[in-house]
């Protein structure tokens, strides 16, 4: 699924009713994915590291030696089933006219010759359509190598082989920043303001599709969905981790002022041997620093609404129209 961000994506307003619809249809997608998903997942997570034998606290058996198979196995798909360096190739468009176009130069005259080319009248004038097919493909592929989809597609393959599925999503950004146009000396020197030539305003900076491989255990979809394609889900969820202090300062988001963290920052390494049990604890701090916040960005197919959620928050972040 993709979407728009930015300032140019208008706010709305959203009632207690539909906070909780969301909120109750979150909690629904979370007990069908610790049912049916994180199992799996988290099982044959340990299984590709190598992890086939739990170790508790205080175990001083002999370590068990793992001949690990299915590392191996995916390993060797992965280049199979993995695109390496993509040739992509776009088909020109048929011709609407034929328009006489520079060709090879005269011998005799040294003047182009003009040849009958295939166009398509675009806003009152020819393109040649086999000339816009090669600047199309030329782009494309200059676009798939700077956003690295082929590293995203491995890994997304890696979930799908080791989860029961792999997600990557893809979106478009909108960044803006403010420009402030230095004041102009006066016109007139009797005038005491200076006026401007520019106001305050936002200037685009910078604006990309992105495509991210996102990790299983933080997706959530529809609890009524059906279809392994998601083709029949009314929303699907994409959770991450932040602190406290950034999601406050957030500009997209508001209602932050009784934010709390839920998640604390993972301390217990289990059996720690070697240097680092001689490691002192942590200072004392403000136990916020050890805090994050769970973030559930739901994207609602069916109304057109981007919601962000925060767990054991009674608010909504962010409420957006999808367009």
């Amino acid at each position: 699924m993709r979407g728009l961000r930015g300032p140019m994506a208008s706010r709305l307003r959203l009632s207690d009713k539909v906070v909780s619809r969301y909120q109750d249809s979150l909690v629904l997608a979370h007990r069908r994915f610790d049912a049916e998903a994180r199992p799996n997942i988290e099982k044959m997570a340990r299984y590709f590291k190598g992890d086939h034998w739990p170790v508790g606290k205080g175990d001083v058996s002999i370590p068990k030696v793992v001949v690990n198979l299915i590392y191996a196995d995916i390993k060797v798909m992965l280049p199979v089933l993995a695109l390496r360096n993509p040739r992509i190739f776009v088909k020109p468009t048929k011709a609407t006219v034929m328009v006489p176009m520079p060709g090879k130069p005269d011998p005799t005259t040294g003047q182009p010759v003009p040849v009958p080319t295939p166009a398509q009248i675009v806003n009152g004038k020819p393109v040649p359509v086999i000339a816009a097919a090669e600047a199309k493909a030329a782009l494309i592929n200059w676009r798939w190598r700077q956003l690295r989809l082929t590293a995203q597609v491995r890994r997304c393959l890696v979930d799908s082989l080791l989860s029961p599925f792999g997600i990557m999503k893809v979106g478009f950004t909108l960044e803006t920043e403010k420009v402030d146009v230095p004041k102009q000396p006066p016109a007139d020197p009797q005038d005491t303001e200076p006026p401007d030539l520019l106001v305050i305003d936002e200037a685009i900076k910078a604006q990309s599709p992105y495509a991210v491989r996102w990790s299983p255990l933080d997706f959530r979809v529809d609890p009524e969905a059906r279809y392994p394609d998601l083709s029949d889900a009314a929303w699907i969820a994409f959770g991450s981790l932040a602190r406290v202090e950034d999601t406050k300062k957030n500009p997209r988001y508001r209602n932050t002022r009784d934010l709390k963290g839920t998640v604390e920052v993972k301390q217990d390494y289990g059996l720690v041997q070697g240097p680092a049990s001689d490691y002192h604890k942590f200072r004392e701090t403000d136990p916020e620093d050890l805090q994050r916040v769970r973030l559930w960005e739901i994207w609602d197919k069916r109304d057109g609404r981007l919601v962000t959620l925060a767990d054991d928050h009674d608010k909504a972040l962010e409420y957006r129209e999808w367009p």
